[in-house]
């Protein structure tokens, strides 16, 4: 746009740009978990256990369409009270969802009045949100729904098509809203990385019969249930998945995670089982978890057992050597000055190759080798050769 500015008796003209001109249009997310939830328990059936892994698969494969119909999807939250939804709290956060946090009472869900509340600020103060997707489907929504509308907002809902309120779906129109399908409670993942097309690391560990990410979740599997197993004779699926199996296979989405361990529990090497907890939460509640055990009479965990015997060996006799090349006279061994050697000796040392997370796990995991010390005042770590 040019603008002429009068100077004096002079008038120049001068380039402003329209920044509202050039403006790309966004999308807005906004999630009623509850609403998803327990529509899937009361209406559908599923069992409680389920249900929040059902929720966040449907709303993984949602986004992923949003995105291609709407564009970026630049705001996301999701709205519950998350006292006893934790897993799918954190699955939420790993597709980039913002939680929000509702104090709901025992007679009424407040996600709706926060939900609304985030709506309204969004038609208010983002010229740049063209779009705003609902996760919900109960008439308590119409009266923002008005006001989203009136702003000239796009508006979008998805729900259940049992649940999904006749007045919203005549307020938005047809093509407007969209239901929940067989096939978008299965899971996939958002960014498509569940394994197929990952890039295969340094790490090329492979069992046969099993492929590159299926060997390192099994192993992840075992040495889980190998720490966990005496004391409490069993693994949570949650926390393996969240924590030990993320940590092994970071190139991988959790979705992609997910289905990666559903494989092994249809290859048989790990058996699951449900359990109820011994005491009830804060609500009365005793939703049940999932656990895994290790069948050791299965072929893969077999030729798994025999590999983890062969690390073990390997581990120790690097692991000696670079110590006895590390140690000073009085047998001091540095920590700084093992790591150098270990990389020496095997340019692709890594305690994760070893199935530890670090190097002094690595190292006390051989007591007949090295015994820790202390620390220097720097931070190094000191360990005492023992005479090998």
């Amino acid at each position: 746009m040019i603008t002429f500015v009068p100077i004096g008796n002079k008038v120049i003209h001068k380039t402003v740009i329209n920044i509202m001109d050039t403006r790309k249009d966004f999308a807005a997310v906004l999630i009623d978990f509850e609403n998803f939830y327990y529509s899937l328990t009361n209406i559908y059936e599923f069992p409680y256990e389920d249900a929040g892994e059902a929720a966040v698969t449907f709303i993984a494969n949602q986004l992923e369409k949003l995105k291609k119909r709407y564009g970026e999807i630049i705001i996301r939250q999701a709205f519950a009270d998350w006292s006893s939804m934790q897993d799918s709290k954190r699955e939420l956060q790993r597709l980039g969802i913002r939680i929000v946090d509702i104090l709901s009472t025992q007679y009424k869900n407040s996600a709706d009045i926060e939900l609304s509340l985030a709506a309204q600020e969004i038609i208010l103060t983002r010229e740049d949100i063209a779009t705003i997707v609902i996760f919900a489907g109960d008439r308590d929504y119409m009266p923002i729904a008005n006001r989203i509308r009136e702003k000239g907002k796009n508006l979008h809902f998805v729900g259940f098509e049992k649940s999904l309120s006749g007045d919203l779906k005549k307020l938005v129109g047809e093509g407007n809203y969209s239901y929940a399908k067989t096939d978008d409670i299965q899971p996939v993942t958002e960014t498509g990385n569940s394994g197929e097309n990952a890039t295969i690391g340094v790490d090329e560990r492979v069992i046969d019969g099993l492929n590159q990410f299926e060997t390192r979740a099994a192993m992840a599997a075992l040495d889980s249930y190998d720490k966990y197993r005496e004391k409490f004779g069993c693994v949570k699926v949650s926390v393996f998945l969240m924590e030990s199996l993320a940590m092994e296979l970071p190139e991988l989405d959790h979705l992609g995670r997910k289905k990666i361990f559903t494989t092994l529990v249809q290859l048989g090497l790990v058996v699951t089982e449900k359990k109820t907890p011994m005491l009830p939460d804060d609500y009365g509640n005793q939703y049940q978890y999932t656990v895994f055990t290790i069948d050791e009479t299965n072929k893969f965990v077999k030729e798994l057992r025999k590999s983890f015997s062969n690390k073990e060996s390997e581990g120790r006799n690097l692991l000696t050597l670079a110590a006895k090349k590390s140690a000073d006279s009085d047998g001091k061994v540095l920590g700084s000055q093992l790591g150098l050697q270990l990389r020496d000796l095997d340019h692709k040392f890594l305690p994760e190759k070893y199935g530890f997370d670090d190097l002094r796990a690595f190292v006390e995991h051989y007591p007949e080798i090295l015994v820790y010390q202390g620390e220097r005042s720097g931070g190094d770590m000191v360990y005492k050769l023992v005479k090998v």
